[in-house]
């Protein structure tokens, strides 16, 4: 039996299931990164396993964002498509373009950023 919330329509177990996928990869990438020469770290990288981890956390979401389509009373047509796409461009791209500025100024650390665009010019148009 599912029980979902009538308002929000939200499957409130599996939401907590992806939460303990996403925490099960932090783990797994906080274990790998410091503590890969420990015995123990082996043992609790098999328990932390952050592929499948990940594998579960993708499936459970593409349930979740595709619940709404098995719902009898909701007509998928062109608006609802694009209202769709839209409010998933919004929701996702900020949160992957400011990674992508965190992940630049980090790779690029200790140098001077005003000139670093400066060296890729070759002079020719």
């Amino acid at each position: 039996m599912i029980v979902v919330q009538t308002s929000s329509q939200r499957i409130e177990y599996l939401d907590a299931i992806r939460g303990l996928a996403a925490l099960s990869v932090v783990v797994y990438h906080v274990i790998t990164s410091h503590w890969d020469w420990m015995k123990e770290a082996k043992v609790a990288m098999m328990v932390f396993n952050g592929a499948d981890a990940v594998a579960m956390f993708f499936v459970l979401s593409g349930l979740v964002l595709s619940y709404k389509v098995f719902q009898r009373d909701l007509v998928i047509d062109a608006a609802y498509y694009r209202s769709f796409a839209v409010s998933r461009v919004f929701r996702l791209y900020p949160a992957f373009l400011i990674m992508l500025v965190i992940y630049y100024f980090y790779e690029h650390r200790g140098e001077n950023y005003l000139t670093l665009w400066a060296g890729s010019r070759t002079g020719s148009i």
